[in-house]
């Protein structure tokens, strides 16, 4: 935990130092989508110590609510801001975002009844063996 606690602030500092100018709020879209790509890599790895069960990630299962809270906190205001400064921004939020996430997800769907489908036909013939 304190590992993680040090990464973040050492990222944040850094980014800090490296922005010469300062805007008028600490939330700038590369502040923002900075921090949301911090979040979400660990939550990622927070994903991964709850599948693998690995004492090393531990902390970071635990740390995972909070980063998550962080992100969703992030994407919230973003389209609050968006919502009030954007105009006809809900008229194209939607077919901006179905392309994003729906070819992917169509992708992700096929590719896991395919390899469902070899998966269970590869265990129904070793069973037919054993067994017939």
């Amino acid at each position: 935990m304190i590992c993680v606690i040090f990464l973040w602030l050492t990222l944040i500092l850094v980014g800090i130092k490296s922005n010469k100018s300062m805007p008028d709020t600490a939330f700038t879209i590369d502040n923002t989508m900075a921090l949301r790509g911090i979040c979400s890599i660990e939550i990622m790895i927070g994903h991964l110590g709850i599948a693998t069960g690995s004492l090393v990630l531990f902390p970071n299962r635990k740390a995972g609510i909070l980063f998550v809270g962080v992100f969703f906190a992030l994407s919230g205001y973003g389209l609050m801001y968006s919502l009030e400064n954007k105009e006809e921004y809900l008229i194209n939020f939607f077919p901006n975002r179905m392309k994003k996430i729906l070819i992917p997800a169509y992708i992700v769907f096929v590719t896991d009844i395919i390899l469902h489908s070899i998966i269970n036909q590869n265990i129904w013939n070793m069973v037919r063996k054993i067994f017939i």
